[in-house]
């Protein structure tokens, strides 16, 4: 790995979409343009506001892509798929956590030249199951199905993306995030996979092509979300190439970085909640996990979110005297 990495944000309109600065949907679309038969893998919350793995060669479908999802993935049978396209002559780019591509490497058996990776920087992930009590938790709270979800939704002065969207019964609603009882279990590292805290790819995945996420980096648009690009191959290289002139990239050093975004060299540790955690959701019910979000802490979210950002730092200061 490198000892520099890569700062990227692209135009607005595109990483208003995007969790960070829009590298995924740039590169997604670029590895369209530039094979005449290709598949782009990644995932998608379905039509049961479950996480799954689905393909695309379809440039108005990679929106679908965009965004984080806090959840474990269904692959299904995309590693199956992968193969077929490969052997078929169809350039795949495959994006997804560290584990799912070194599953989907250990899978093929051998390196395929049409095969393209990209790693997502990854906190961990909670288990399919508590995200499903999460979502029956919200409809039975708001009085009918939500639908259109955004983990981290980009809206009014909140341009770094931290508030839970989604909507309900024709109404939009948004919950921030000392509020949000699933964001705060998946952030303390409370609700993780028991493998996450153990994670062998921490530091080491040099074996995607790209590896793309948040970067808390401040000198480089300071009040935008923005995107952190590793390259780890030749053909990372060549993803990088097909961007270059779409967006504003800038170099700085990986230990630097390092010093805010610990995920890029250790694994959460695991909390002492963590223990029993899945038991008390089950037996008491998700509101329960954290019960003591006070009426003050929702109104100084509200007051932080009608700040304009570069008055955030200082609105902290006074919010919190």
């Amino acid at each position: 790995m490198s000892n520099k990495i890569k700062l990227l944000w692209t135009s607005e309109k595109m990483a208003v979409q995007s969790t960070s600065g829009g590298a995924f949907i740039l590169i997604a679309n670029a590895f369209l343009d530039n094979f005449d038969k290709s598949k782009v893998y990644g995932c998608v919350l379905d039509e049961n506001n479950s996480v799954v793995h689905v393909s695309t060669s379809k440039k108005n479908e990679l929106q679908r892509m965009q965004g984080s999802k806090y959840v474990q993935s269904n692959i299904n049978l995309c590693y199956s798929s992968v193969l077929n396209n490969l052997n078929n002559g169809i350039a795949v780019l495959f994006s997804g956590t560290a584990c799912q591509i070194k599953a989907l490497k250990c899978f093929l058996g051998k390196e395929y030249e049409l095969l393209y990776t990209m790693d997502i920087l990854c906190h961990g992930v909670p288990s399919p199951k508590f995200w499903k009590k999460y979502v029956e938790f919200l409809e039975k709270k708001y009085g009918g199905k939500i639908s259109n979800i955004r983990f981290r939704n980009k809206s009014g002065t909140n341009r770094l993306g931290y508030v839970f969207m989604f909507e309900c019964n024709g109404r939009s609603y948004r919950i921030y995030p000392n509020e949000d009882l699933y964001y705060l279990a998946f952030l303390n590292g409370d609700s993780l996979r028991p493998s996450c805290y153990q994670c062998p790819f921490v530091g080491k995945n040099n074996f995607s092509d790209v590896t793309l996420g948040d970067s808390n980096n401040k000198k480089f648009h300071p009040t935008e979300a923005i995107s952190l690009i590793i390259v780890n191959s030749e053909k990372g290289k060549k993803m990088l190439s097909w961007i270059e002139g779409k967006c504003e990239i800038i170099e700085t050093y990986f230990e630097e970085e390092c010093v805010e975004n610990k995920k890029l060299i250790e694994a959460v540790q695991m909390t002492e909640k963590r223990k029993y955690f899945y038991r008390d959701i089950f037996e008491n019910g998700i509101d329960q996990s954290y019960p003591n979000i006070s009426s003050s802490m929702k109104l100084r979210n509200r007051l932080m979110n009608m700040m304009p950002i570069a008055m955030k730092d200082y609105g902290k200061k006074i919010i919190n005297r």
